[in-house]
Parts: C-alpha cells; structure tokens; sequence
C-alpha cells in the first residue's frame, strides 16, 4: 500500500513539475 501511494504522488509531482516548467517556457502543454 505505502509504495502505491508513493509512486502516486511521486507521479502527481512529476507532473506538477513537468507543467510548471512548460508554463515556464511558454510552452504547450504535451498531450
């Protein structure tokens, strides 16, 4: 259950991450 939630919310960041830097650089978002 732990490593589940981990890995969510490790990819929830990820993304996060990944759309703040393509606001960043005035990029479209990737679909």
């Amino acid at each position: 259950m732990q490593i589940a939630e981990k890995l969510f919310i490790s990819e929830l960041t990820v993304h996060t991450h990944v759309s703040n830097i393509l606001l960043k650089l005035n990029l479209p978002n990737r679909t």
